[in-house]
């Protein structure tokens, strides 16, 4: 692995089975020295989850020192686009995603930023982690 020339290693976390199998083989790639940052694992969320899977699965990323990439699911059918809302969502808890991938997020993606680290260790649930303070002035 350490000979590949692969700038950029992507993976998906899209369901709470494939937790151990996802987290062995960013361990391999850390031991074959991948910076976490040059890592990134796709995150699929309103499709057959609940924020608080989609939380948790994000707070893991985050933990592992990768890079977690936000995926908002979208179903084959034609239709506009963030229209769709998965029945254990709402379009508040998929905005909160939105604006905290453009705030706190850097390109749409949570980098393993210390601060962001420590902003998903503290959350004890999903509206406590996609939650941001007021704008000061």
């Amino acid at each position: 692995m350490g000979r590949f020339k692969v700038p950029i290693v992507r993976l998906a976390y899209d369901s709470d089975g494939s937790r151990e199998p996802l987290k062995k083989a960013i361990e391999l790639l850390k031991a074959h020295r991948y910076d976490g940052r040059r890592i990134i694992v796709y995150c699929l969320f309103n499709h057959n989850d609940t924020p608080e899977t989609f939380f948790h699965r994000d707070r893991d990323l985050i933990d592992w020192g990768v890079v977690a990439y936000p995926m908002r699911y979208e179903p084959p059918e034609p239709r506009p686009k963030n229209t769709y809302v998965a029945p254990a969502w709402t379009s508040e808890r998929l905005e909160m995603v939105a604006q905290a991938r453009r705030v706190i997020g850097y390109g749409g993606a949570f980098p393993p930023y210390e601060g962001l680290r420590i902003k998903f260790a503290r959350a004890r649930n999903f509206a406590e982690a996609f939650s941001l303070r007021p704008a000061q002035r």
